[in-house]
């Protein structure tokens, strides 16, 4: 399934659901997990990499499945095959990119809010029935820990080992005061082409690509909302929810924010692409002595 073909999607496709005449294809190159497929301007069809991320497919259209309530659109799978391969389509959210804002105003702002809220009301045990992971807040911290961890096999020849070590030891101690109330369903990955908004940047329309969603810390999903933004933004954001969660979580925010490019070097590591890699890796290690964190 990796080393598909155009022919081969489009063979895929009609073979499955022969109702759907395709006139337009397009396959863009940006899901990691899944290849992802536009047919007609109208339906995107995800369609996974390996077998073994059919699960991760499975369970986010099972998770899609109690999001009925969300106050934006999210994707409605229409078409789902199981034959030779778990596959499935929706029809397109037309809009903009998060990303291509040029700032979060109040309405994206409010938008966001909104959504934090909905997410705020499913439970752990729901989360639990679609497969998704469910973490309490001292398995997360583990989890993250494990994670740098990983990045130190793979970024090992490239990172200095002094400096992972100094990430691991930041990320314990701006997570000391974590909380189980800091737990609830999130996106995981709720930024850039996840998130669509208006053509006037002033609304969400729509959220996509739930696949790297779990009951894990809400503060991971306020970091990548601002992510492209000043990190005055994301106060902004805290600063309206005025809890203790908001104070507690600020110190996490900024972490994720400084580390979010080590998926990306550590993605280019294991796929044998070491200069990108390497220059993401300059452009941590740059962000962390910009923050007097290293």
């Amino acid at each position: 399934m990796e080393d598909m073909l155009d022919k081969d999607f489009i063979k895929l496709i009609e073979n499955s659901f022969p109702e759907i005449r395709i006139n337009k294809f397009s396959s863009l190159d940006y899901g990691w997990n899944n290849h992802v497929i536009v047919v007609n301007d109208e339906i995107v069809f995800r369609i996974p990499r390996n077998k073994g991320n059919e699960s991760i497919l499975k369970n986010e259209v099972n998770l899609l499945k109690i999001l009925q309530k969300c106050p934006f659109s999210i994707p409605d799978y229409i078409y789902l095959n199981t034959n030779p391969i778990f596959f499935g389509g929706y029809r397109m959210i037309h809009g903009d990119y998060l990303n291509n804002a040029r700032k979060l105003g109040k309405g994206l702002i409010s938008d966001f809010l909104s959504l934090r809220t909905f997410l705020d009301t499913i439970g752990s045990d729901d989360v639990r029935r679609t497969g998704l992971p469910v973490y309490n807040y001292k398995k997360w911290v583990e989890g993250q820990g494990e994670r740098i961890e990983k990045y130190k096999l793979s970024l090992n020849e490239i990172m200095p080992e002094k400096f992972l070590s100094a990430v691991k030891e930041k990320w314990y101690e701006v997570s000391e005061d974590m909380e189980q109330l800091d737990m609830g369903l999130i996106h995981g990955d709720l930024y850039r082409k996840n998130v669509i908004i208006s053509e006037n940047h002033r609304k969400i329309r729509g959220i996509i690509d739930w696949s790297d969603s779990a009951y894990g810390d809400r503060a991971l999903d306020f970091a990548a909302f601002g992510y492209d933004f000043p990190l005055k933004e994301n106060l902004h954001m805290l600063q309206a929810q005025k809890d203790q969660f908001a104070v507690r979580a600020m110190k996490r925010i900024i972490f994720y924010r400084n580390t979010d490019g080590f998926y990306l070097a550590h993605y280019l590591a294991k796929t044998g692409r070491r200069k990108e890699a390497e220059m993401e890796c300059r452009n941590i290690v740059s962000i962390w002595k910009k923050y007097g964190w290293y």
